[in-house]
């Protein structure tokens, strides 16, 4: 099971529970995404304008004037509870853009001394939550757009994602 992979090395418990329901572990990890995103559109969906399934957990919606494809089983951030933006219309390079700027921001902090490493891993793990999970999730995305045949797209998902898999394919330029 690919969600069996996840469990880190210190995950007895979860690795016990994978093995003792191993036939439906997988299955019961990835069904809880989609209910999560459609319970999160129910609750959140009044501050769309409109909004119509993608694929998967993704949602277009437009908000603002702004249209945007939004991950609604993930949220922007760890302290967020709006849904994880995964690609503006009129910005196609936003996301993109912010991931690396934070990843930046992540380097130049590893170099600034006398930071406590609390600090600097609180910080670690607050940054990684802007791009981490919702890259992971992207690549059901790219799988969309892959379906349906639109190159530019899977370029600008798969740029975002920023997998080295996609680029070793020739996939995605660099």
């Amino acid at each position: 099971s690919i969600y069996e992979s996840r469990i880190p090395v210190s995950g007895f418990q979860e690795s016990r529970n994978a093995k003792k329901n191993w036939e439906a572990y997988g299955w019961n990890k990835y069904d809880v995404f989609p209910r999560t995103a459609v319970s999160r559109m129910r609750a959140i969906g009044d501050n769309y304008v409109s909004s119509s399934k993608v694929d998967y957990t993704f949602y277009e919606v437009e908000k603002e004037g702004k249209r945007m494809i939004v991950n609604a089983a993930l949220t922007n951030h760890m302290f967020s509870g709006s849904p994880a933006e995964s690609f503006y219309y009129d910005k196609p390079l936003r996301v993109r853009t912010l991931r690396t700027l934070v990843k930046l921001g992540q380097m130049a902090l590893a170099f600034v001394p006398k930071v406590p490493g609390f600090i600097k891993s609180s910080v670690n793990s607050f940054s990684e939550s802007w791009y981490k999970e919702q890259a992971k999730f992207e690549a059901f995305l790219f799988a969309h757009f892959e379906a349906k045949d639109d190159a530019k797209m899977m370029e600008i998902i798969g740029n975002q994602i920023n997998n080295p898999f996609y680029l070793f394919q020739g996939v995605v330029k660099p």
